[in-house]
């Protein structure tokens, strides 16, 4: 399992190649995924360039709720120099909704996102820019105990003639995550998570194939939520080291 929580693009300074009025770049440092830059319809080749304002460690982009078409070619490059020059564009492997590259850290100041459309004509949208390190966990979560559950936000009411009215409103899932006898630096990694994100700031995970024989519809999915609890750890043993236990629960933002 792997988590994407320092986000560099947030304090970023941010440009894009075309926008649409109203759907700004700047709306991808915005924590809704709908606050959407959208681009323009003048050119095909789109790009999105974060400065960073210093050289930063990065290990992962990631570019969520966006309606980029199958065919359209994604690739991003990472340098210290704004011109580019001393780099090649790496490509994005396509897939709807959220798509992520994840690589060796290396240190840099600037990155460019580049969406070369099939036509000019074609607007194209993302939701959330994400830019920066990303945690690898030593140990992976249990089986027993996973759970994936969804709160529906609709409301129903009951008239006087017995009928029921719905007012139909966006869901959102929820994630118990448990990890068991994880080392030491895993427990504080999870810790120093919960301090600095709290229940206000969302991140990113993916479960990877680690559950892959519960056959879970979200072992591959990248999940953008935020904590529903600060995570807790307790003490479960020793093997020369201390061991501990923690269940990580999250909301899934939308």
């Amino acid at each position: 399992m792997r988590f994407f929580h320092t986000n560099l693009a947030d304090a970023a300074t941010l440009t894009a190649s075309t926008e649409t009025d109203g759907y700004a770049v700047e709306n991808l440092q915005h924590s809704f995924l709908q606050k959407q830059w959208r681009s323009g319809t003048s050119i095909a080749a789109e790009s999105i360039t974060a400065d960073l304002g210093s050289s930063q460690e990065v290990s992962a982009v990631i570019l969520a709720a966006h309606d980029i078409a199958i065919g359209d070619e994604v690739t991003f490059e990472l340098s210290d120099l704004d011109d580019f020059s001393d780099t090649e564009p790496q490509p994005f492997e396509w897939r709807a909704g959220t798509m992520l590259a994840v690589f060796p850290a290396v240190q840099v100041r600037y990155v460019r996102v580049n969406i070369t459309k099939s036509a000019a004509g074609n607007a194209v949208s993302v939701g959330r820019l994400f830019i920066g390190p990303h945690y690898q966990c030593a140990e992976d979560p249990e089986h027993d105990g996973y759970e994936v559950a969804h709160t529906d936000l609709s409301k129903s009411a009951r008239s006087i003639g017995g009928q029921v009215y719905s007012e139909i409103r966006n869901g959102y899932r929820t994630f118990k995550i448990p990890f068991e006898m994880i080392p030491g630096e895993q427990a504080e990694e999870f810790f120093s998570m919960g301090e600095t994100l709290g229940t206000h700031t969302p991140l990113f995970f993916q479960v990877q194939d680690s559950l892959a024989d519960l056959n879970s519809d979200v072992q591959d999915e990248i999940v953008y939520a935020r904590f529903r609890d600060v995570p807790k750890r307790a003490n479960k043993g020793t093997d020369g080291s201390l061991l501990w236990s923690m269940s990580l629960t999250f909301n899934e933002d939308i």
